[in-house]
């Protein structure tokens, strides 16, 4: 117990120092940390503090704490990705329960900041073995405030905060590797700061476990110790394994946390290094360098270590020989940081060879699409671990410095810190956002005739992360909302639903109350639009002001379901997408002219293949799709192969598909369907006479379809005899794919008579598909005509 009470009276004095190390690093008045939350307005805060609120609200209510059943309202959405994060929103939430959610949020992440600072000195204490107080300090206040650091604070990252488990992982590690005694006990808590390291964000597994554990592996390595080296992988093996099985239950869910890109645009500069913030009043009045380097990355891609801190490395690295080591995990970090291509002023470099240009592919190339690594599409986050040597680094060259004795060394310190927090600033005064929501926005929360809250213009994310704060106000569950990025709810149900703002579609989704978000509706060039839209179908607003209008569903109002559009055109590099609703069963027609120039085509209906044509210059399609059930849905024109996202006009010329469709809803006979044992399901067929006999076909394929099958259609005589047919491969297909076709064919020349139309398939047996008579043909009836 006296142990104890000397630790805390050691450590607490020195957290507190770092916590007031903190607030100047906020460089805020500290009382607008009660109405304000720290974060830019373009960061996820607010998605934050709607996170914290529904883990206080689920434990009151008796809500499920992962399930998000407020979320994607009436289905819900799966929520358990926040299992995987515990300490990005705890203590937060406890704190929530007496706190205001800003205040609970400033004070966790203060701490953490803090933390990270307290946990640097006591790695940097350890390796110094001696009376290293101040050293140590300098180490653990360049970590704590290293722009990474400052740069994701600002973006609402809390859970980057969480970045104190590393060092003492490291620290508990190299105590591991060297122990005489104790291993076990230094194995446990290697393991345990090990799964904590992840606790904020999962994929610090891969921005800092991985560079770290590597870089300790490979010391072992050099030093010969290949008993340490070993229980090194015991213990990476022990803690991966321990991580997964706590993970288990969400990891399916987990894999949803990555967002398709990034990879060069949020990866550091190779200036980066050199480049202070360009908020920084001196530097900014001197030149426009920074803003070049940086550009608008300044959350992600800052990484300037300073004058002070690079002489403080230097001296260090020129002094204390055991310092060198760690340019080793500074170099990893640093390399994977700079992402999959080499970017200087914030533009991947271009070479030019011949009449061909590239770009300069780096090692993070080699890795980001393994599994795991694709989830890594920030590389720039890898700075984390780069920072840890820094940190180490600078603590050792203040070693040196802080050996002769003198009371000017205090104030040749002073100097140089007071210089550090000059020049190392990234914001000079940290981003807030108000807390404050309109007292409207709060009575809603006693309306119980609002089911849900449809927040627009739904496809602008700031207007996404706003309208999950606002749920901490009215309570209400939202029609979209997310946990992460953006909103797993059918995009083409949102679509509708603000291009109409039919009331009945509305009603029908459960949204009583539409709240449109005017400023993000004006950058989008859409309020003028929203506005009148919202006012002819919904009446004049309940409430008003500069950034919100909320309206009210009317309930006595007479309106005719939106049904699909009939014409939709587009001229466009890869794909162009139309979303539409069918209110019941039905068949759709398709009618289009394409012109792709020489690319294949592809259509597809939610995502799967329906149709595809080869290689085609201009195209007249025309097939049916078959719906079994009411709903939204995005129907998609494609040209293969994809331009990529940046091309060199002068020397790649990516042409255009340009498309005129007309999309028709038909009622036809009774739909008939049937499955085959190979895998091939008929959704739906269907048969009508007009001036020619039309055949509507939908397939779908649950096994892998060889272009060796053929499709065949054949229209037959009451004698049996085939008096019409199409027989025809319709080349590969995945499982999953669908096949949607019509087929015609002329009545001039049939009899007058009864007919039964046949759709089947004749599957390749190992033989040549001349010899029908060999192979097996299933099929259906599809229908009977009479030509009269």
């Amino acid at each position: 117990m006296a142990r104890l009470r000397a630790a805390l009276r050691h450590h607490l004095p020195i957290l507190a120092l770092y916590a007031l190390l903190a607030l100047i690093i906020i460089g805020r008045n500290p009382l607008m940390l009660f109405t304000h939350f720290i974060g830019s307005d373009t960061g996820d805060t607010y998605e934050m503090a709607r996170n914290i609120w529904w883990f206080t609200y689920a434990i009151r209510n008796g809500e499920p704490l992962y399930t998000q059943t407020f979320l994607g309202f009436p289905d819900g959405i799966d929520g358990r990705v926040l299992m995987t994060v515990p300490l990005q929103y705890f203590p937060m939430w406890l704190l929530a329960f007496v706190l205001p959610t800003q205040i609970a949020y400033n004070f966790v992440v203060l701490l953490y900041v803090a933390l990270n600072g307290w946990a640097m000195y006591t790695l940097m204490r350890y390796l110094l073995a001696e009376n290293s107080h101040v050293p140590a300090f300098v180490a653990g206040l360049v970590y704590m405030s290293f722009p990474v650091f400052q740069g994701h604070l600002a973006e609402g990252h809390a859970g980057l905060m969480v970045a104190w488990a590393a060092p003492l992982y490291i620290l508990f590690a190299l105590r591991l590797v060297d122990a005489k005694t104790g291993v076990w006990r230094w194995m446990a808590l290697s393991c345990i700061f090990f799964y904590l390291s992840t606790t904020g964000h999962i994929l610090q597994a891969i921005y800092v476990l991985i560079p770290v554990t590597v870089t300790l592996s490979l010391w072992q390595i050099w030093r010969g110790n290949w008993s340490g080296l070993i229980r090194i992988f015991v213990m990476g093996a022990i803690s991966s394994g321990l991580m997964v099985a706590l993970l288990l239950p969400a990891l399916r869910s987990a894999t949803t946390y990555s967002e398709e890109g990034g990879y060069v645009r949020y990866s550091i500069d190779f200036l980066t290094l050199a480049t202070p913030s360009f908020f920084n009043p001196v530097v900014d009045s001197i030149t426009d360098y920074p803003r070049a380097v940086l550009g608008t990355n300044l959350g992600e891609g800052a990484g300037y270590i300073g004058i002070v801190v690079g002489a403080l490395i230097l001296i260090g690295l020129m002094t204390q020989k055991r310092s060198r080591r760690w340019l080793l995990l500074a170099t990893i970090a640093w390399v994977l940081a700079l992402g999959s291509l080499l970017k200087v002023f914030d533009q991947p470099v271009q070479l030019q060879l011949g009449d061909y240009s590239t770009y300069i592919a780096l090692p993070f190339a080699f890795v980001q699409n393994l599994p795991g690594f694709e989830l890594a599409r920030t590389p720039a986050r890898f700075m984390f671990g780069f920072a840890i040597a820094i940190g180490v680094l600078a603590g050792y060259g203040t070693a040196t410095l802080w050996r002769p004795n003198g009371r000017t060394r205090w104030a040749i310190l002073g100097i140089l810190l007071a210089f550090f927090l000059f020049e190392n600033n990234v914001f000079w005064g940290m981003p807030l956002r108000e807390a404050n929501i309109p007292q409207a926005i709060e009575d809603l929360q006693n309306d119980d005739s609002a089911r849900a809250i449809f927040n627009i213009p739904h496809e602008h994310l700031l207007a996404a992360k706003d309208a999950l704060y606002l749920q901490t106000a009215h309570e209400k569950p939202l029609i979209a909302g997310q946990i992460t990025r953006q909103t797993p709810v059918n995009p083409a149900k949102l679509d509708i639903l603000q291009e109409t703002l039919n009331p009945l579609l509305l009603r029908d989704a459960g949204a009583d109350i539409v709240i449109l978000h005017k400023q993000y509706a004006q950058s989008l060039g859409m309020l003028d639009e929203l506005n009148t839209l919202a006012r002819e179908n919904l009446n004049a607003p309940i409430y008003e002001d500069d950034r919100f209008a909320i309206f009210r569903v009317p309930r006595n109002i007479l309106n005719t379901p939106y049904e699909l559009p009939r014409e939709w055109a587009g001229t466009v590099n890869n794909q162009d997408s139309l979303s539409f609703y069918i209110a019941r069963p039905t068949w759709v027609d398709v009618s289009s002219i394409v012109q792709a120039n020489g690319r294949d085509i592809q259509l597809s209906l939610d995502d799967v293949l329906v149709h595809r044509g080869l290689d085609v210059e201009s195209t007249n399609a025309q097939l049916s799709l078959y719906f079994p059930r009411g709903g939204y849905h995005t129907l998609t024109w494609q040209g293969l192969p994809q331009c990529p996202e940046n091309f060199d006009n002068s020397v790649l010329q990516c042409l255009d598909l340009s498309h005129e469709t007309t999309l028709t809803r038909i009622r036809l006979n009774e739909t008939i369907s049937a499955g085959y044992e190979d895998g091939i399901r008929l959704l739906a067929g269907d048969v009508r006479l007009t001036d020619t006999i039309e055949v509507r076909l939908h397939w779908e394929f649950t096994s892998p379809r060889s272009d060796l099958d053929v499709r065949f259609v054949h229209v037959v005589d009451t004698n049996n005899q085939i008096v019409a047919q199409l027989d025809t491969p319709l080349g590969e297909f995945d499982i999953g794919n669908t096949w949607a076709e019509t087929i015609i064919f002329p009545t001039e020349n049939l009899p007058k008579g009864d007919y039964l139309v046949q759709a089947g398939w004749y599957f390749n047996d190992g033989v040549t598909l001349r010899n029908y008579e060999t192979i097996r043909a299933p099929f259906t009836a599809i229908g009977t005509i009479t030509v009269e």
